[in-house]
């Protein structure tokens, strides 16, 4: 089966994602064969994160200090302790958020990515952005965070009319105004499906402090496990309250790190990744 050039390689297998009229579908390719599909999911994110899951599961043991293995998404009603997530990041990054091995994989990137966003437009460039704003952050939406998708998709948006209400909108998130989502949602829409990953990107780099990077599926299953409200409240519009239910977890979850200095949100979300994803 050739490979078309959005496909995501995970050890053996190749991961896929198409929008339904039923919504997001992902596939898991292994060889010529599809070897597990995923229904019904609201968002692409969602979907995409589904199929990693079972890449990882299922792909041969890994060697060296490659990323470990992800592990099955357990039940719902599973609960775990914040006490047993914090054994589990510290089994991985003995250091904590201090771990070299930690800055290397889960870190440094992210950095880097906030320099880069920060070199080609400055929050507060964002705020009053227009055209040449947006054609300094289209080179951003490369090689990074969100799917290969959502890239695409956000290229799209700074390329055309929407561009500068995007850049805007993101900035005043950043800035705490959170009923800006709609107007990210609006300016996102015409080019396909809004997603949290897209919409919280640029406002986690712009503002780590106040602002959190959100992964669905990792962050559901964390604040299961905790029985956290934003699990059960979470719904994939785009809406302030959903956000201000991420960042009262974020912010739980940096009181409880507290003696592990996170430097931010980036760290705490970090957490919740290596947590819900690292076996």
């Amino acid at each position: 089966m050739q490979r078309p050039p959005e496909d995501e390689s995970i050890g053996p297998f190749l991961v896929r994602a198409r929008a339904t009229k039923e919504g997001f579908v992902s596939i898991v390719i292994e060889g010529d064969r599809i070897v597990q599909r995923f229904d019904g999911h609201e968002s692409e994110s969602g979907a995409l994160d589904a199929a990693r899951m079972y890449a990882r599961t299922h792909a041969p043991a890994r060697k060296g200090a490659g990323r470990p293995a992800s592990r099955k998404k357990v039940a719902s009603n599973e609960t775990r302790t914040f006490e047993e997530l914090r054994a589990k990041f510290v089994k991985h990054f003995p250091e904590g958020f201090a771990d070299a091995r930690y800055l290397e994989m889960e870190r440094n990137h992210k950095d880097k990515a906030r320099a880069d966003l920060n070199a080609a437009v400055t929050l507060e460039q964002a705020l009053d952005a227009d055209a040449a704003q947006c054609e300094a952050a289209q080179a951003l939406f490369g090689a990074n965070m969100l799917t290969r998708f959502e890239n695409a998709r956000v290229r799209e948006v700074l390329k055309n009319g929407e561009g500068p209400a995007f850049l805007r909108a993101c900035a005043q998130v950043a800035r705490g105004d959170h009923k800006a989502l709609t107007a990210i949602d609006a300016a996102v829409r015409p080019h396909g499906a809004p997603s949290w990953t897209i919409a919280t990107f640029l406002p986690s780099l712009w503002a780590p402090d106040d602002n959190m990077f959100l992964r669905i599926t990792a962050t559901r299953q964390v604040a299961a496990w905790l029985g956290h409200g934003f699990d059960a409240r979470y719904t994939p519009a785009l809406n302030a309250d959903t956000y201000a239910d991420l960042l009262s977890l974020a912010a739980d979850l940096r009181g409880q790190l507290a003696d592990m200095n996170p430097r931010d949100l980036i760290d705490v979300q970090s957490f919740v990744w290596v947590v819900s994803d690292y076996e």
